[in-house]
């Protein structure tokens, strides 16, 4: 973003994104310091109203909030869109041990329904949120 001077880090799969209800993350980076942002776009004929994502694993749970707001839209046909994004960059090595562990799963939690996504056998995510951590970690050095 040349207007404020922040240069963006994803992969290409999150930029060809044509998964519905997928996990990825980015990194922003500025002359002063560098973060992780966690993201989910959630698509549906419902809306949640996303107050919060909670990311588990068989031994670890992270309870993500939302920076600023959660970005909602009606598309075409009436079906919705909530776009939910976290600041991970305190959390890295307990997001990537939760992405890597053999279960993996998201509850997005709204605030009078939940939806649960099980992505415990998606290496291509898993591969895509490791290198960027990866990134990260190599930006940071």
């Amino acid at each position: 973003d040349e207007f404020k001077n922040i240069r963006w880090y994803y992969t290409q799969y999150d930029i060809d994104k044509k998964y519905k209800d997928y996990p990825g993350i980015y990194i922003g980076e500025n002359k002063k310091e560098k973060w992780l942002i966690f993201n989910f776009s959630y698509y549906s004929s419902d809306w949640l109203f996303i107050e919060k994502a909670i990311l588990k694993s068989d031994t670890d749970m992270i309870t993500l909030y939302p920076v600023g707001n959660v970005l909602r839209d009606v598309l075409h046909g009436g079906e919705i869109k909530e776009v939910f994004e976290s600041n991970v960059t305190n959390d890295i090595n307990k997001i990537k041990k939760i992405v890597n562990s053999e279960s993996f799963k998201i509850r997005l939690e709204g605030t009078d329904y939940y939806e649960d996504f099980d992505f415990s056998s998606d290496e291509l995510m898993k591969n895509n949120i490791n290198s960027i951590i990866n990134k990260y970690n190599e930006l940071k050095k």
